[in-house]
């Protein structure tokens, strides 16, 4: 009886309910020299690797959700850009981050209300491949590879919510990410926010 105490902390199951470490997260397409806004959770995606909501912009019946953490990563992979003159900016993936975090801001909605309004930069991923740049020839104008990413991949580099907030089963909610102007990209950049927290369901 003793052991059974101790580990009683750890218990996940409830009266009716179950509580779990869970994350939902949605990605979105961003367009360059043409997005503004973009609107996460309020739609199904065509693969679980982009988005695992189960409905539109809510959660399921019995569902509901405490969102302790907000992270957003961007998915890329390396590629080959031409290298810019001495003092110019260089056109390549880790601009592209550089520029869609300076200016982009998150709000995030439940029901009719704003739960919060965070500058990009504060929402790092905490988790991923980093950014880094190899240059072909110094000497000689060439190619440049790189690759970017939101913030040192460590789960510690997390924007984590000092009280935490509920989604309530079947309440809308949504992520909405903006800038001040379309920016213009060496690519399109596929942008996942993901909610970090505990998943509160009915015991199956």
């Amino acid at each position: 009886m003793r052991q059974l105490r101790q580990y009683a902390q750890y218990q996940t199951q409830y009266p009716g309910k179950e509580v779990i470490d869970a994350a939902l997260w949605d990605t979105v397409l961003y367009t360059s020299a043409a997005t503004v806004a973009l609107t996460f959770f309020n739609a199904l995606r065509a693969t679980i690797d982009l988005s695992n909501m189960r409905a539109a912009g809510q959660l399921p019946a019995g569902e509901s959700f405490m969102i302790r953490a907000i992270r957003v990563f961007f998915k890329g992979r390396p590629e080959s850009t031409a290298t810019a003159a001495a003092g110019a900016v260089q056109p390549d993936a880790i601009d592209d981050i550089a520029q869609l975090v300076d200016s982009g801001v998150l709000q995030l909605n439940i029901g009719q209300k704003d739960y919060g309004i965070y500058p990009l930069y504060l929402l790092a991923a905490g988790g991923g491949p980093y950014g880094g740049i190899a240059v072909e020839n110094i000497l000689v104008a060439g190619a440049a590879a790189s690759y970017g990413q939101n913030g040192d991949p460590h789960i510690y580099n997390t924007f984590t919510l000092s009280v935490p907030i509920l989604i309530k089963s079947q309440i809308n909610f949504n992520c909405v990410l903006t800038w001040p102007a379309a920016l213009t990209l060496i690519r399109n950049v596929n942008i996942q926010v993901v909610l970090d927290g505990d998943l509160i369901r009915s015991i199956q």
